[in-house]
C-alpha cells in the first residue's frame, strides 16, 4: 500500500476480534456515516468483522483519509 502524504493517516487497530480507531471528523457528513460504529462509552469507532471494517476503510479513503491496519497490536 502506498502512502499520499496529502492525506491524514488514520490507525485502524485490530484489538481482539474488533477493530478499533479513534479520530476527530471535522467534517460531518464522514462522521455520520461512521456513526453506527462508534462506541460513545470508550470514545472510539469499533466494528466486528472484516466485511465492516473494508466498508469503513473505504469510507475514510473516499473522505481524504489514510487508513492503516495494524493487526500485531497488543493492548486495550
Amino acid at each position: 500500500m502506498e502512502f499520499d502524504i496529502s492525506r491524514k493517516e488514520v490507525n485502524i487497530f485490530k484489538i481482539g476480534k474488533q477493530y478499533c480507531f479513534k479520530q476527530f471528523f471535522d467534517d460531518k457528513e464522514i462522521y455520520n456515516e461512521l456513526l453506527d460504529y462508534y462506541n460513545g462509552s470508550r470514545y472510539r469507532f469499533e466494528c466486528g468483522s472484516v466485511g465492516e471494517r473494508n466498508k469503513i476503510v473505504k469510507q475514510l479513503y473516499s473522505a481524504g483519509f489514510e487508513p492503516n491496519l495494524v493487526e500485531d497490536f497488543h493492548g486495550e
